[in-house]
């Protein structure tokens, strides 16, 4: 079991480390051989202390790192070359830094099981890549590829070394890449943790991280959804940027859901449901565009994450419908007809409830009178547990069929589908 994972490792067990440790030191006071051997014994425990401090009471954390460096150091001194103790002695250097660093909480998974939780501190150059200060990443550093001349489209993934396998290739069209130059979370996707595995960014493969540290030999689940963060710059990505092209990573999420709940969509939720029990949230990476509707996916500042779907052309607009459907019953299950003097008039994506609703094995929910927008709910229909939900669609309606005076071509656009208790 990974160090973070362990629950034996508590303030009981370091406060009897302590005291055991220190009885030891006073037995041999005043010979040099036996304090060393000991020295090396709190070089372990302080090293855990430290990797575990937030999930311990408040301590002393300036003292331990002094004795842990000064205990490393013997420890390297032992067992290592003189140039592996340097090497060692740097890599701790970087550790104790990263415990010195602010990185923030996640506001994006909020309430979230991340079991693991990797920024800079965590993050080693490859290849190519290096650790830079970024004044918007996490800590105020990211590992990143700069002044390459790429295609303009962005790839991540995760690849199994010990299965020479590539489990997830993701490619984020330059089209809908956000605009904005800002670290954005991306899912990677659902993933078995082999012996030797790691995440990597970028179509060069330059930036790399190493998951082979947190996978469980004794039995242990292994399986995570992993998210990225990830910012891209310059004009191969962003139109009319005078930056240089760069792909940068802050941070690297592994996430084990809550039993019967989904994976987030690395995207903070709307203000309005802060305080209520979001179950099941389906934005940009949910949605699939429907040619044959002519439903688009399009890039979009004001989306949650920067991509909506999009209905604008061969359709009647000025009627704002949308509901949930059984298509075998073939019956509504909810339809909701919102009238002209109620539109929202700052063409801006707003939430709108479709009520409380029974999913079935095989409703959808639709947008617009002609039902060309859609989303199965299928996959969230649980044979025997509770199917009763709010449904939200988060919309954006614009165009002179819709607000009076506007300049924009009519559309309807759809950015989330939010499942509430």
């Amino acid at each position: 079991v990974s160090l973070k994972q362990r629950v034996d490792l508590d303030d009981a067990f370091f406060a009897k480390a302590d005291e055991l440790l220190g009885k030891a030191e006073a037995a041999v006071a005043g010979k040099p051989d036996y304090l060393r051997r000991i020295a090396k014994e709190r070089a372990v425990i302080d090293y855990v202390r430290l990797t575990r401090r937030m999930k311990l009471k408040p301590f002393d954390q300036k003292l331990v790192m002094e004795r842990l460096g000064k205990n490393y150091r013997i420890a390297c001194e032992d067992y290592l070359s003189k140039g592996g103790v340097q090497k060692s002695m740097n890599k701790l250097q970087v550790f104790f830094k990263g415990l010195q660093a602010k990185i923030p909480a996640v506001k994006e998974f909020k309430d979230v099981n991340i079991v693991v939780d990797l920024a800079w501190p965590q993050l080693t150059p490859h290849y190519s890549s290096k650790l830079i200060n970024v004044s918007d990443a996490a800590g105020g550093k990211a590992m990143a590829v700069e002044g390459r001349k790429p295609n303009g489209d962005l790839q991540f993934g995760f690849y199994n070394v010990t299965d020479k396998k590539q489990v997830h290739t993701i490619t984020i069209k330059r089209k809908l890449l956000p605009q904005d130059e800002k670290f954005h979370f991306y899912p990677i996707g659902k993933v078995i943790l082999s012996p030797k595995s790691y995440v990597w960014a970028d179509r060069s493969w330059y930036i790399q991280r190493e998951l082979n540290e947190f996978y469980e030999s004794n039995g242990m689940p292994n399986d995570y959804k992993i998210f990225i963060s990830i910012k891209v710059q310059g004009p191969a990505y962003v139109s009319g940027s005078k930056k240089k092209n760069a792909v940068m990573v802050d941070r690297i999420l592994l996430i084990r859901p809550k039993k019967g709940e989904s994976t987030p969509s690395g995207i903070a939720l709307p203000v309005e449901l802060a305080k209520r029990k979001v179950e099941h949230d389906l934005s940009w990476q949910q949605l699939k565009a429907l040619p044959a509707y002519k439903v688009a996916k399009v890039s979009d500042i004001d989306a949650a994450g920067k991509v909506a779907l999009k209905l604008s052309k061969g359709v009647k607009h000025g009627v704002l419908q949308y509901g949930l459907y059984d298509r075998v019953k073939k019956r509504m299950l909810s339809v909701r007809k919102i009238a002209t003097a109620k539109f929202a008039k700052d063409e801006k994506f707003h939430l709108y409830s479709l009520g409380k609703v029974k999913l079935s094995s095989s409703c959808y929910v639709w947008i617009h009178p002609t039902c060309y927008i859609q989303r199965s709910l299928n996959e969230f229909y649980q044979p025997e547990g509770n199917n009763y939900y709010e449904v939200f669609v988060s919309l954006k309606i614009q165009g002179p069929a819709y607000v009076t005076g506007s300049n924009k071509n009519n559309a309807i656009l759809l950015d989330r589908i939010l499942l509430v208790r």
